[in-house]
């Protein structure tokens, strides 16, 4: 989920949630494609193999990383 940071800006911020419960997982001030590996790689890939679903708005950095 992507939304402004701040009402009528461009600055924008990544929300990871669990689709199923809708809880925020976190809540990012990045959304360059470098920091999102970064921080999926900080993650460890037991975290990422428990990722079933994957979501997004079709901006080409989220399709590159999925």
């Amino acid at each position: 989920m992507n939304f402004p940071s701040k009402k009528d800006t461009k600055i924008f911020i990544l929300i990871l949630v669990y689709l199923d419960t809708q809880a925020i997982i976190a809540l990012l001030p990045f959304r360059d494609k470098l920091s999102i590996i970064s921080y999926f790689k900080a993650l460890r890939e037991c975290f990422c193999n428990q990722v079933e679903v994957y979501s997004s708005d079709m901006w080409q950095p989220f399709l590159d990383i999925a």
